[in-house]
């Protein structure tokens, strides 16, 4: 159960992960036709907490087993 919801989590995590880079990458390129400045992007402070969830998790999964 523990490793099939920790794999969901990755599925899930990685299919939002393409999605938003896409759409970043998307108003990047829409900012730099018409001269502006590029977006901010939350891509990376969500990436980097998850990031930090997980080998917290993976860490509890590994002492515990």
């Amino acid at each position: 159960l523990t490793r099939l919801s920790l794999a969901l989590v990755l599925y899930c995590a990685g299919g939002t992960l393409a999605a938003t880079a896409y759409m970043r990458w998307a108003r990047a390129e829409r900012a730099m036709r018409h001269d502006a400045d590029l977006p901010r992007s939350l891509l990376l402070p969500l990436l980097a907490t998850l990031t930090a969830l997980l080998a917290t998790a993976l860490a509890w999964l590994v002492v515990t087993s």
